[in-house]
């Protein structure tokens, strides 16, 4: 029998060992990219719908320039977005530090949405001051 005794490589046996090290390394990285990616995607998801709830805000706007009507409770639902959006304006509260500024009104936009985790809802809030001028007209 003929032994070999310049040995220039790794057996079968240490490279499968260097395969299972690896994969027991790589597992949790593997694990946190799918986990990372998930919630990349749930971001994206809600800064899409806060963009709908700003341009809902504005056409909200428009329109109540265009009418010269106060400023009331309007609804929108998007259903290819499974979304819906309330606009709901309010005068600052007398017992605000913000009382004194005329015509200020809070203004909230609501969306709601319905996902794996059930219905979700969250708000964009803004102030708007509407001028004497402008009040004149309505």
């Amino acid at each position: 029998m003929m032994a070999f005794k310049n040995h220039s490589g790794f057996t079968l046996v240490e490279t499968l060992a260097a395969l299972a090290i690896f994969a027991l390394v790589a597992t949790p990285i593997f694990f946190l990219e799918s986990s990372l990616a998930q919630r990349v995607v749930k971001s994206s998801r809600h800064a899409e719908m806060m963009l709908e709830a700003k341009k809902f805000l504005y056409d909200t706007h428009i329109a109540l320039q265009k009418s010269g009507q106060e400023p009331q409770v309007t609804e929108k639902g998007i259903s290819q977005k499974n979304l819906k959006l309330r606009y709901v304006p309010k005068k600052v509260a007398s017992n605000s530090s913000l009382k004194s500024v005329y015509g200020l009104y809070n203004e909230r936009v609501i969306f709601e949405w319905t996902d794996a985790q059930g219905k979700q809802s969250d708000a964009l809030v803004a102030y708007r001051v509407v001028p004497p001028q402008e009040k004149e007209k309505q």
